[in-house]
């Protein structure tokens, strides 16, 4: 999602229809996984995170999925706090093994109707 062709690119994610290292369950359920939303800080404020939030809902719902999950730093209050707003509820935490240089993630999932 981004401006005119050749203008800047403002916001995007990557949607994913599995996710073993965060979700080990992934195979039991039908859940679309979203992946490194990103909202330019030129245009934050304007609705563009949760306008993709609701095109991943969309489409996973186009694909007859359940829900949809993601996952954030633990650290960030902030995100986790826009999450729960937009009706995505905490399903745990994620760790990894020593020498990771990944973060502990909390894991959000959203039933859809």
């Amino acid at each position: 999602m981004g401006a005119a062709p050749g203008g800047p690119l403002l916001a995007a994610l990557r949607l994913l229809t599995e996710d073993p290292q965060i979700w080990p369950d992934s195979d039991s359920v039908r859940a679309t996984y979203v992946h490194g939303l990103m909202v330019d800080r030129s245009a934050s404020g304007q609705g563009l995170g949760a306008h993709l939030l609701a095109w991943a809902e969309s489409r996973a719902s186009d694909h007859h999925h359940t829900c949809v999950r993601l996952d954030c730093v633990s650290t960030n209050h902030r995100l986790r706090a826009y999450y729960e707003q937009r009706g995505y509820h905490p399903r745990g935490q994620a760790t990894f093994g020593p020498g990771c240089t990944w973060h502990p993630v909390t894991r959000y999932e959203k039933p859809l109707p």
